[in-house]
């Protein structure tokens, strides 16, 4: 029941969260969401006439289950059919961090481990489309969120086409009132490429700062999500995406 906007055209979701347009302009467009309870979502996407065109958007609620309180944050991937697998992965200040430039005390939040203390993912979605939804929350006994850089990216797990290409969107939502949002740049090859999205630093009055990264590092199959090069952040030392468990 959720409408959908692309363009001047409107469309209504099925019992299944689908809808389809036809006819649509090729190039890039806005996708907007909009259904009763729940937060108003907007995303770009690229149209093409070559193929149909498949592409996922996820809408969070305004209140009860699932609802943001005013500290927390949550970061939403949502991508189209291929690559059928690709994983959301953040890095950020342990419970025994002294900061932003501690390298040692950092949790990982991705597939094989889905809850850091302070953030936890979902669900790993590996067949397409996502949403895949990591929310980070202030400790407990606190209002705001842990002092420290907190590091986002999506990695291309496995399935044809790449990220570049994938009509793969991520949305930061903070405590519902304010949103991000990142759509990945060429670059992408094929699986193994790191999309590095976005940094937040947080202070210790609870201020946060955003860094835009936004960059593709292709074909990483030595290297790790924490030592992605960024310029902004700590260097982290740590998990290799090949000895990552398997699914």
């Amino acid at each position: 029941g959720a409408l959908l906007t692309v363009g001047s055209e409107t469309a209504t979701t099925d019992s299944s969260g689908t809808a389809i347009f036809n006819d649509l302009v090729q190039g890039v467009a806005q996708l907007r969401g909009v259904a009763n309870g729940y937060v108003s979502t907007e995303r770009a996407v690229t149209l093409s006439c070559n193929e149909q065109n498949s592409v996922g958007l996820a809408l969070s609620p305004t209140s009860g289950t699932g609802s943001l309180n005013a500290s927390d944050v949550r970061i939403v991937l949502t991508w189209g059919e291929n690559p059928s697998d690709l994983d959301s992965h953040l890095t950020g200040p342990d419970a025994l961090s002294s900061g932003v430039y501690d390298e040692s005390n950092r949790f990982h939040v991705y597939y094989a481990s889905s809850y850091g203390d302070v953030a936890a993912l979902d669900v790993d979605d590996v067949t397409s489309y996502g949403p895949e939804t990591i929310t980070i929350t202030p400790p407990a006994g606190s209002s705001t969120l842990r002092p420290g850089l907190y590091r986002y990216s999506v990695y291309h797990f496995s399935g044809v086409s790449n990220i570049s290409s994938s009509n793969a969107a991520v949305t930061v939502q903070f405590g519902g009132s304010s949103t991000r949002n990142y759509v990945p740049p060429a670059g992408a090859s094929s699986s193994g490429d790191v999309w590095t999205v976005f940094e937040l630093v947080v202070a210790n009055d609870g201020s946060i700062t955003v860094y835009d990264v936004n960059t593709i590092t292709p074909n990483q199959s030595s290297s790790t999500v924490r030592s992605t090069a960024t310029g902004l952040g700590e260097v982290e030392s740590g998990v290799d995406f090949v000895r990552l468990p398997r699914k």
